[in-house]
């Protein structure tokens, strides 16, 4: 199964449980009719980059568990899973130390650091 039908199962059944229809979860998300989101639990299209906080917050599911079941998914053992976290992290924390050293700055030949 592709991802995006693997997507689109996980999203259907996550309605169903929920006890929404597609019309309600389109209309939630500024949709007119339900015809995108029956495309996104068919497999035949993904929803956009955009609603996908919303999804997540309409669908009361946390970025962990979202993560965790696209993981699991594609049939990552707990090594991999441990392995991808910990990349994610450390990508986290370059960010941080890269945000940290561009905390200065130059004004008219005077160096101020950001607190």
């Amino acid at each position: 199964m592709d991802e995006n039908r693997r997507l689109g199962v996980f999203l259907k059944k996550r309605r169903q449980d929920l006890g929404l229809t597609q019309m309600q979860v389109a209309q939630a998300l500024g949709y007119l009719g339900p015809q995108c989101v029956d495309l996104w639990e068919q497999g035949l299209s993904t929803p956009p980059e955009g609603n996908l906080k919303d999804i997540i917050d309409l669908y009361q599911i946390t970025l962990g568990e979202f993560v965790d079941w696209i993981l699991e998914k594609r049939d990552m053992n707990s090594e991999e899973v441990v392995n991808v976290r910990k990349k994610s992290c450390e990508r986290r924390i370059e960010e941080v130390q890269n945000i940290e050293e561009k905390s200065c700055f130059v004004f008219l030949g005077q160096e101020f650091e950001i607190i």
